[in-house]
């Protein structure tokens, strides 16, 4: 992906003049930090498995155009960069970290426990996404503690009185409301990468870091731990296989043609991702329907 610099408070620069001495004479962030933010993956005509999850027309576009990013916005990419590197460290008997596949495409898992044959992943996000993941619903119950409202009070639409027991929510984990769909196909993915080198994977778990663990929103939204486990479903074979293969020709024939629908609503997140995520909106609207 053609990433040659940054969209900073000067403006936009490419990475190797920025690293050189910043114009401002004061940098906004220190020079190895900058320098691990500016690497970049060039592409070879492979496509990743993080890659083809993305929209097709979004990576065809960071393929064919040269685009800036906001240094500051790269945060969280690099703590997990940092946190990967850390925990690759430790990695003991009968256990692999980060190996590369390659078929037609390439993926790259975080850990594969051999005793277990357990597969996992590595993954930070908010909590309004780890609420989702975990498909996590509020009931109304009444206080535990029994403590009473003192005056006349709304709540979620019902009117309670002074005197009345407060009302508190109880988080539930509802299996109908689990929406981890991107994941469980990555790490479908990964699987079949293990199982076809040899390694059978019985299970596969995300381990999830809540960037915004332990502040009052995510406590609000019933995300009350700081990291979470979460066991992935296993997918057949021809479903992983089938839908990775065609976004693969989606995307090979949108680089050929220069031309690729928009991405739908999963893809873009309703549209969220086109206003504050995508490198490369820009170019999007440029392009057109």
């Amino acid at each position: 992906m053609p990433q040659i610099g940054f969209d900073c408070r000067d403006g936009l620069i490419e990475f190797d003049r920025c690293l050189s001495g910043c114009p401002s004479g004061e940098r906004c962030l220190t020079r190895p930090t900058l320098v691990e933010i500016a690497k970049t993956r060039i592409w070879k005509g492979m496509a990743s498995t993080t890659q083809l999850l993305k929209g097709t027309r979004e990576a065809m576009l960071e393929i064919q155009n040269d685009f800036y990013i906001k240094p500051k916005d790269q945060a969280f990419r690099l703590l997990g960069t940092d946190m990967h590197s850390k925990l690759e460290q430790n990695v003991g008997k009968n256990e692999l970290a980060e190996v590369t596949f390659k078929d037609f495409m390439s993926g790259t898992a975080d850990l594969y426990e051999g005793d277990n044959c357990f597969l996992y992943d590595y993954k930070s996000t908010g909590s309004y996404k780890v609420g989702q993941m975990l498909g996590l619903r509020a009931e109304q119950i009444e206080h535990p503690d029994g403590d009473l409202y003192v005056k006349k009070t709304t709540r979620k639409g019902v009117v309670y009185q002074a005197g009345d027991v407060k009302m508190v929510d109880k988080w539930i984990r509802d299996p109908e409301l689990v929406d981890n769909w991107e994941y469980t196909m990555q790490q479908n993915r990964y699987r079949l990468f293990y199982e076809d080198a040899g390694f059978p994977v019985k299970r596969m778990f995300l381990q999830i870091t809540v960037r915004d663990g332990g502040t009052q929103m995510a406590k609000q939204r019933g995300v009350l731990e700081n990291m979470y486990l979460i066991e992935l479903p296993i997918y057949e074979r021809e479903e992983v296989m089938q839908y990775f293969n065609m976004k693969e020709e989606q995307l090979q024939h949108a680089l050929k043609k220069k031309y690729c629908p928009k991405c739908n609503n999963r893809e873009n997140w309703d549209g969220r991702k086109c206003e504050n995520w995508c490198n490369v909106s820009k170019f999007c609207e440029e392009m057109g329907e």
